[in-house]
């Protein structure tokens, strides 16, 4: 058991280190925009579509048509909201971060939790291999 003199000393520590700006700037960094995702392939407008509305739905992101190209994905994780635009055409896809809830983002510095990221490269790579399937 922890002597009460070190305990005096570790908990404040604790505190300060998980619950400070300094905790929560080592969870944010740059926007992550992909770079376009190239069809390689000759393939029509629908499967592009289909491709995109495959990766978004893997990982349980909701898709709504936005007109002709254009998809939003929104990911609702507990209390936090992504949200994307994936614009498209036979020739690319682009994905770019729109918004967000709960997720620490930063228009002047450009900066958001780490987690968005790593959610906005997950369905970079599932809309890159579902791609694939169809070439």
């Amino acid at each position: 058991m922890l002597k009460k003199s070190t305990a005096l000393f570790v908990v404040p520590l604790v505190l300060f280190f998980t619950a400070s700006p300094f905790a929560q700037a080592r969870k944010v960094e740059p926007v992550y925009y992909p770079e376009p995702i190239e069809v390689d392939c000759k393939i029509s407008l629908n499967k592009v579509k289909a491709a995109i509305r495959y990766g978004l739905s893997a990982r349980r992101w909701a898709a709504k048509n936005m007109g002709s190209g254009k998809i939003r994905g929104t990911l609702n994780i507990r209390r936090h909201t992504l949200v994307v635009d994936i614009k498209y055409s036979t020739k690319s896809v682009r994905i770019r971060y729109k918004s967000s809830v709960n997720l620490n983002y930063s228009s002047g510095a450009g900066l958001i939790h780490r987690n968005a990221n790593n959610w906005i490269r997950n369905i970079e790579n599932d809309i890159r291999f579902r791609l694939s399937t169809y070439c």
